[in-house]
């Protein structure tokens, strides 16, 4: 088995086991980021999407 197949063997451990991110920590980012409700955010990036849901409930727009 290649090593990139690795992770299909574990991905419920890893769902189960990760933390998720703290909702504070996104009011704290948008808060400093001081956003309007007519500016768009885009996420970029790889992973396990966890951090998109709670920004989706800190935007109207998102792209």
């Amino acid at each position: 088995m290649e090593n990139k197949e690795t992770f299909n063997l574990v991905t419920n451990e890893y769902e189960r086991y990760r933390p998720v991110y703290p909702s504070e920590m996104f009011d704290d980012i948008f808060t400093y980021l001081n956003l309007n409700k007519e500016d768009s955010i885009l996420e970029i990036g790889c992973g396990t999407v966890q951090a998109t849901g709670e920004q989706l409930n800190h935007k109207d727009a998102f792209f």
